[in-house]
Parts: C-alpha cells; sequence; structure tokens
C-alpha cells in the first residue's frame, strides 16, 4: 500500500492539496498563527487516506481490529479533548487545558468580569465617571463588553488586532483600568500606574494577568492609540 501522501502527489489532479498543507503550515508557524488555523486541510487528507486503508484492511481481521481500535482510541480522545467533557472547575492542570488552549479561553469569562468589575467599583466617584476599561487582547475586551450593562462598566476599549480600528477611549478619560498589560506596557504613557489586582481562580487563560488603574494619559488618546496597537 503506497503511502496516501505519495498517491496524492503522484495525481497530478490531487497534487496541489500534497503541497498546500505543508507550505500553509509553514506560514501559519511562521507568522505565529494557531495551528487550528490550517486545520481544514486535514478533512482532506482523511479522506485521501480511507481509500488505501480500506484495501488494507480487507479480507484480513487483524488489521480491521487494529483499525477498530485506533478510530475507537481517537474518538474517546477527541471527546475528552475536543469536547467540554472535563467540568471548568477542574480544567486547569489537566492535559487538556495543555494541549487545548481554545479550551482554557472558553472558561472563566464570568468570574473575570466580576473581578475586574471590582476594581471599577472600588474607584472614587469621580474616577469612575472619567474612567473607560483597556484590555489587553479581544478575548479579554469581548468578556468585558458582554457583562458591561450587567456590572455597570465604563467603555471598553483594546487596541488588539482589527479592535484597534474601533478607535481610542474619548479625550475626556483620565482614568484607564487597564487589564492583562504588563507594567513595561504602560511605563511612560501614562503619570501614574498602579497595578491593584490579579486576577485569579479561573481555569483559563487570564488566570495571573494584572489589573492596573492607570490616570492622565501623557498626551492625547488619538496619539496613544497608535503605540498601543498590537497583533497577536
Amino acid at each position: 500500500m503506497a503511502l496516501w501522501p505519495i498517491r496524492l502527489w503522484r495525481d497530478r489532479v490531487t497534487r496541489s492539496l500534497a503541497i498546500a498543507y505543508p507550505l500553509c503550515c509553514a506560514v501559519v508557524l511562521y507568522a505565529g498563527g494557531r495551528p487550528d488555523y490550517v486545520a481544514g486541510l486535514l478533512l482532506l487528507f482523511f479522506t485521501a487516506g480511507c481509500a488505501p486503508t480500506v484495501e488494507w484492511v480487507a479480507g484480513r481481521a487483524r488489521r480491521r481490529t487494529l483499525v477498530t481500535a485506533a478510530v475507537v482510541l481517537g474518538a474517546v480522545s477527541n471527546i475528552v479533548f475536543a469536547l467540554p467533557a472535563v467540568p471548568a472547575e477542574s480544567l486547569r492542570g489537566t492535559p487538556v487545558a495543555v494541549a487545548n488552549e481554545v479550551a482554557r479561553e472558553s472558561v472563566g469569562w464570568p468570574g473575570f468580569a466580576t473581578q475586574v468589575a471590582a476594581v471599577v467599583r472600588a474607584l472614587p466617584a469621580e474616577d469612575r465617571a472619567r474612567a473607560v476599561l483597556l484590555a489587553a487582547n479581544y478575548g479579554e475586551a469581548g468578556a468585558l463588553d458582554r457583562w458591561s450593562g450587567e456590572y455597570g462598566l465604563p467603555p471598553v476599549h483594546s487596541p488588539h488586532n482589527e479592535l484597534y480600528w474601533w478607535g481610542p477611549p474619548r479625550e475626556t478619560a483620565r482614568v484607564a483600568v487597564v487589564v492583562g498589560a504588563p507594567s513595561s506596557f504602560l511605563t511612560g504613557r501614562f503619570a501614574r500606574c498602579d497595578q491593584v489586582a490579579s486576577i485569579d481562580g479561573t481555569a483559563g487563560e487570564e488566570q495571573g494577568v494584572p489589573v492596573t488603574v492607570c490616570r492622565d494619559p501623557v498626551t492625547s488618546w488619538a496619539a496613544l492609540w497608535p503605540e498601543l496597537r498590537h497583533y497577536s
């Protein structure tokens, strides 16, 4: 039985598929993208492997048993690693959390928003009236926006990826509750920054990220916004 990647390469009709996956993987790895960005191409390879696999197991009971065991093992592992089979509160420290970034990013957001809201409520009334939330990434920004009405949060902004194009805070905002940004990212951009909390008790990726209260941007938000832009 010829290996299926070789079969794809030998057939002029499917040769492009043999090239597409390694090429796309190389581009994604070079650009720092996530592995699942090219996962769709794996379906083509699974399909290409079906015919030679059927030929390989035909008439051989031992081979059928081996393939059946492999399919069952794959199904069980996929259920555990890809579906929400592990309770959210038990996710941290498990192999699922290590292997599946999406699983880590899917839990802990209500607690995250609650802790950020506690920081906002602790601000003096004068500061709350002129405050904004500044999130380091789109996940944090999305969670804060999702629960902003429930917790009475100030406007949410983020210079991350496409959220940058939604624009900077209003110029009257003199207090920024910054979530997830390291102190080195904030130094020199505000008159004063004080880390007041760290996200705790969540199984998600935001465990331990800093919550910092910054006051008085050293320049206008319009001028500062391009400096804060970042992609990942």
